[in-house]
């Protein structure tokens, strides 16, 4: 998304596009991660969260 001057913009696009995840459990089944197979493709690494976000 690009950068806007309106915090409302992000919000409203973050409603749309985020995809909640309901456990931390690696043990867990990973059913809430399957919305993100399209981004990730046949990737073997991803990193998922706040510190995995390049910083500027």
């Amino acid at each position: 998304m690009p950068a806007s001057s309106h915090p409302g913009a992000f919000a409203s696009w973050l409603r749309e596009h985020a995809a909640p995840l309901t456990h931390l459990d690696p043990e867990a089944p990973l059913d809430d991660l399957e919305p993100l197979r399209a981004l990730i493709g046949d990737a073997r690494v991803v990193a998922i969260g706040e510190n995995s976000w390049p910083h500027r």
